[in-house]
């Protein structure tokens, strides 16, 4: 396969619809590594290739932020009459908050209050001790 303006459309559709390049080279019957190269040699595809990526993110990164807040939707019964779909009832439902959502989101928004934080207690004598027996070990 030849990298040409309708590969670079199907490159382009499938990235949009959030495959990875890995699926995107399969689809394709080509291997990764010619993908690559692919866009190393086009740089107008990666710039188009690289700004899908940030906007699919952009939308990841507002469907956690819903999730973690909790919204509210529309939900609407329909029934079948003669052919037509009527609505029978509607009624709002909220959606509450992810608590997992909302640790992720500030874990990765607001480090320096929420990062998980581990200490290490190094016994100084201890570790002394130690230094010792393998500068011995070393030296003989």
């Amino acid at each position: 396969m030849r990298l040409n303006k309708k590969t670079k459309e199907k490159i382009l559709e499938l990235r949009k619809k959030g495959h990875t390049y890995t699926d995107i080279a399969k689809m394709l019957g080509i291997g990764r590594a010619t993908l690559y190269q692919w866009f190393a040699k086009d740089k107008k595809l990666k710039k188009m290739l690289d700004d899908i990526t940030s906007e699919l993110n952009d939308n990841v990164e507002m469907s956690l932020y819903k999730r973690a807040m909790g919204y509210t939707i529309e939900e609407a019964e329909f029934r079948n009459e003669n052919g037509q779909f009527v609505v029978v009832s509607k009624k709002t439902k909220h959606i509450p908050s992810d608590t997992t959502a909302c640790i992720f989101w500030l874990k990765n928004q607001a480090r320096e209050k929420w990062q998980d934080v581990f200490k290490h207690d190094i016994n100084s004598d201890i570790f002394e001790k130690m230094k010792k027996i393998f500068e011995e070990k070393i030296n003989g």
